[in-house]
């Protein structure tokens, strides 16, 4: 008898749907410098924990696309990119190693993730900024980025 691996065909048509989806809505990437960062997915999940009446846990993971358009190389500091909620709370972010900062090559572009938990503050479908105030630098001096304001989708 042959030992198979069977796939449930549902199993197939559901995983696509684990990705991460666009956000539900946005202003648009930030742009400045010959600098282009622009929120290309995220996945956020709000529960709510009988523990913390007024309180929900949030979960957000966003990806984010960092275009280089200038003949020198950019540094992204992960652990300044903050997500502002409408109470003005902006928790750090709790992505792995955010410290260590990522080179963007001169005309490069690169893919990063960045993840936010919080206990209240933020919440999915609600308004939010993604800061980038020093979080970018070029030659040790921060890039001028606006704000992107957006609202996630659960």
């Amino acid at each position: 008898m042959r030992n198979t691996l069977r796939v449930p065909l549902l199993t197939l048509i559901l995983l696509p749907a684990c990705a991460h989806a666009p956000v539900y809505q946005s202003s648009g990437p930030s742009i400045g410098d010959g600098v282009k960062v622009a929120i290309v997915g995220q996945a956020c999940d709000q529960y709510h924990d009988p523990n913390f009446e007024f309180d929900d846990f949030v979960g957000l993971d966003l990806d984010l696309e960092v275009r280089n358009a200038t003949n020198a190389p950019l540094t992204v500091h992960r652990d300044m990119i903050r997500v502002v909620a409408s109470d003005g709370i902006a928790p750090k972010t709790l992505t792995w190693k955010a410290v260590e900062p990522i080179q963007v090559e001169a005309g490069g572009v690169q893919r990063i993730s960045v993840r936010y938990m919080t206990l209240g503050s933020l919440e999915c479908r609600g308004p939010l900024d993604l800061d980038l105030k020093n979080a970018v630098t070029r030659g040790g001096a921060s890039l001028a980025l606006a704000a992107i304001h957006f609202v996630a989708r659960n």
